[in-house]
């Protein structure tokens, strides 16, 4: 068999020679990219979402801002909804007009911050009915989000941080966010971790 080869190997001509290696490379180049199409529709896709994550963050942001009174009202509703203080009624929230845009790493979201003045009126029949202290104006920041990895949907649940306007809420929790420039460049990457971790009630 090996003879045979070689015979028809020593037969051809240098032109069909050369016809024979291209096409060997090809059929070669053919059968790796069917063998690791998989990998590269994997990576590749990576790839294209690593590139074009700083524009996806600009226009979330700039979505947040063009439809915020909608989120501002979906805020409130949240908020009594998860009755948080325990016995009191969210009866107003006066919202900042500064947003501040960070990354949370370790639920992988892109929120944005938003200082707020909170009023508070006792549930009827409740234990803090009668509490003088409940008509004092609390100060806090709302917590809107959206994935980091896909931003599109801005979403709440009604969650503030109490006592910590943004500013202070980034440096308290300095740990897992990290602050979204004002003027993102094609180079700038958050850290994600590869999976989401489990986070406390008073993370923001």
């Amino acid at each position: 068999m090996l003879s045979l080869v070689a015979t028809w190997w020593a037969d051809l001509t240098p032109q069909q020679g050369q016809k024979f290696w291209y096409s060997g490379a090809l059929l070669a180049l053919a059968i790796v990219f069917w063998v690791f199409r998989k990998v590269i529709v994997k990576y590749s896709s990576r790839l294209i979402a690593w590139s074009l994550r700083p524009c996806l963050i600009h226009h979330a942001r700039e979505k947040f801002q063009t439809e915020r009174s909608s989120f501002e009202e979906e805020f409130m509703v949240r908020a009594n909804e998860r009755g948080i203080p325990r016995g009191l009624i969210w009866v107003k929230c006066d919202f900042e007009s500064e947003t501040h845009f960070v990354i949370n790493r370790e639920s992988r979201q892109l929120q944005a911050l938003v200082a707020v003045t909170i009023g508070f009126e006792a549930e009827p029949g409740g234990d803090m009915e009668g509490v003088e202290a409940v008509g004092n104006l609390r100060a806090g920041t709302a917590v809107f989000f959206t994935d980091a990895r896909k931003p599109n949907n801005w979403e709440t649940v009604g969650r503030a941080i109490f006592n910590l306007d943004p500013l202070q809420a980034i440096e308290h929790f300095q740990g897992e966010l990290e602050v979204v420039p004002e003027k993102l460049r094609r180079w700038w990457r958050p850290w994600l971790p590869s999976s989401a971790m489990q986070r406390n009630e008073g993370t923001p």
